[in-house]
């Protein structure tokens, strides 16, 4: 089979045919991936660079149509917006000259409303000539300034407005959290508080019944005329000694003793186990403080 050569024009169409007969038989009709187009070119022999090349030239002529696009629609929007203008600017020209005529027939005198009727149409002339004629260079990159000018300042009024809606976000947040810490404070100090009340109840109980247990031990020693034993006995034998020894000198006093030869008077068997009861309890007493 003899080599057949094919021209510039020719390599395009086939190219063209072949990617989209490509596209059409793997349902993508969007168009060619970049890794697709450099493999292309490989097999038809074209350098990788050359490609690479064309293709940011054709971003940069694709970024140049955008912005000349951006461009024609700025300046037809300007354009229409001055068209607008001049007509609303000719129809207050036309309520005012019609009010100046009709003062000007009502008052007597020599006409003068001429003179504002020839004054308003010509600056009526002048705003509908520079409405309907075509913009200049000169215009059209002034359209593009003050449009430049107006998204600028449209652009930092919504990046003022999202720092303000981010700081007030941000404040709430905050506001939430305190609130939130102070609930969990007042919390956190009533229990402590009730666990308080209740551990000073205990503790006044506990010593209320401490007290009263001492008090009725003490009253029963004295009845019976002896000291209490224990600790107790040991602290109130302390007591007493320093007591005596910070009070005054007292009259003397007689104790009558029982004669050594003299039988000891029995005592209830009833009073013996109720003191030797009393014993029990009071050693007892320290061991369950101490646990």
């Amino acid at each position: 089979m003899s080599e057949r050569t094919y021209s510039r024009d020719e390599m395009e169409a086939i190219l063209r045919h072949a990617i989209g007969a490509s596209s059409a038989s793997t349902g993508s009709l969007d168009g060619v991936r970049h890794e697709e187009l450099l493999a292309a070119a490989r097999e038809v022999g074209v350098d990788p660079g050359a490609i690479e090349a064309a293709v940011g030239k054709l971003d940069e002529e694709r970024a140049l149509a955008r912005r000349a696009a951006d461009e024609d629609a700025i300046v037809e929007r300007a354009v229409r917006e001055r068209k607008s203008a001049a007509k609303h600017a000719l129809l207050r020209y036309a309520i005012v000259v019609a009010f100046a005529a009709a003062v000007d027939w009502l008052t007597p005198g020599g006409p003068w409303a001429q003179w504002v009727v020839l004054s308003l149409a010509l600056v009526g002339v002048l705003r509908v000539v520079r409405a309907w004629r075509a913009p200049s260079a000169d215009d059209r990159s002034g359209f593009v300034r003050r449009e430049q000018r107006r998204r600028a300042k449209e652009a930092a009024r919504e990046a003022r407005s999202r720092a303000a809606d981010a700081l007030s976000e941000r404040l709430s947040r905050e506001h939430e959290a305190r609130v939130r810490a102070k609930a969990e404070r007042q919390a956190r100090d009533a229990k402590w508080r009730a666990h308080g009340e209740e551990l000073g109840r205990v503790v006044e109980e506990r010593v209320s019944q401490i007290v009263s247990d001492l008090t009725s031990r003490l009253e029963t020693a004295n009845q019976r005329g002896r000291e209490p034993s224990g600790d107790f006995g040991a602290y109130v034998r302390r007591e007493r000694g320093k007591a005596s020894a910070e009070a005054p000198p007292s009259s003397a006093r007689v104790r009558v003793e029982a004669p050594p030869d003299a039988p000891p008077s029995p005592r209830p068997a009833r009073a013996d186990a109720e003191d030797d009861a009393e014993e029990r309890s009071a050693r007892r007493r320290p061991d369950e403080e101490r646990r």
